[in-house]
């Protein structure tokens, strides 16, 4: 029970803390966002697959769909089945 317990609460923050961090860097990182694009749209795109703040690296990944690595993550994720729909229309063209 105790295990549950703690696998679903730190799931959870785990969950909240990179919503956070996803929509900081789009709001905050103006400019310099291309600078961690690579790791950060690996980082959003298995977050998606993760169920875990999905619109907010959806929303990253468009803030720098400019860049290969980021083009690339919202297409594999508009083409998967397991992903939620309402994720999968937000990461389409």
């Amino acid at each position: 029970m105790q295990e549950d317990f703690t696998e679903r609460w730190t799931a959870r923050i785990a969950a909240w803390l990179a919503e956070d961090v996803f929509d900081w860097l789009v709001d905050h990182s103006a400019g310099t966002l291309e600078a961690a694009a690579p790791w950060a749209a690996d980082l959003a795109e298995s977050y998606v697959r993760r169920g875990f703040a999905a619109g907010s690296a959806v929303r990253l990944l468009w803030a720098v769909d400019e860049l290969p690595c980021s083009r690339e993550s919202l297409d594999r994720i508009a083409a998967d089945e397991s992903v939620p729909p309402e994720i999968r229309e937000q990461a389409r063209r």
